[in-house]
This record gives structure tokens, sequence and C-alpha cells, in this order.
């Protein structure tokens, strides 16, 4: 009977951990997985990228090529695919980022009028584990 309330316990103090880690979370998350039955549940961008790279990821050569979306194709990589380093900036930008996915964002532009507007440029540096990213403004002209 005490190893069975040792265990008892044990999953109690799992459950618990995993509710406070809930309260600290990332903006966004828990996630789940968009194409994985039955549904598995993230935590952080961290936690879904790996799970991205582990599950929906191939590789042909040195190349990789992403397969997280309808029917195993990502309509927002190469088909040819690319490189380890842009892989991953891949995956964070368009997985697992909470903005509104680079393929579905739209510019508004009112006639007749300049814009000021930014553009976002992701640089990779070696010693960081993710891309930072520099806002750099420029004006529309009509």
């Amino acid at each position: 009977m005490k190893a069975m309330e040792e265990r008892t316990v044990g999953l109690i103090s799992a459950s618990s951990s995993r509710a406070s880690l809930k309260t600290q979370l990332e903006n966004g998350y828990p996630r789940i997985c968009d194409y994985c039955e039955p549904t598995i549940e993230f935590l952080s961008s961290s936690e879904l990228a790996r799970h991205i790279r582990q599950d929906h990821t191939t590789q042909e050569g040195g190349s990789f090529l992403c397969r997280y979306g309808e029917h195993g194709v990502c309509q927002k990589l190469p088909l040819e695919g690319v490189c380890d380093v842009d892989f991953e900036a891949h995956i964070r930008r368009c997985h697992t980022s909470q903005s509104v996915p680079y393929s579905r964002s739209t510019s508004c532009f009112t006639e007749d009028n300049e814009e000021a507007a930014s553009l976002r440029s992701i640089r990779l540096t070696s010693d960081r584990d993710t891309p930072t990213i520099e806002k750099k403004k420029f004006t529309l002209h009509r």
C-alpha cells in the first residue's frame, strides 16, 4: 500500500508542477499540434519546435524538408529544402510564433498617401539559439 501512495503523490506532484507552469507560459501557449492525432499539447515554443523537428521533418542529403502542413507539405518552405540553420529559423518564424503567419499577412495602404511601415529582418547569430528580430523603418510611395 505504501508504494501505491508514493505513486499517487508523484502523479499529484507532476500535475501540480504542470499547472504551475501554465501560469508562467509564453503568450499563446499552451498550443496543440495542428496535424497530430491524438491531440498533443505543448507548453512552450521550444517544445513545439522540437516536436516539428522530430515528427514533421524529413532530411534528404543536407537539406531539411518541412512536413508541418496539410497532407504533410509546408507551403512556406521551398520544396528542395534548406540547410539546418535556415530550417530552425523557418520553424520559429512560421510555426511556433503567435504572430500572423507571413503568408496571410496583409498591408493596409490608403490611397494617395505615404505611409510609414517597418520591415522586420531576422538575423541568426552563432551565439544564440533563437533569431534576432530587428525592425527597420521605410516609407512607401504610391
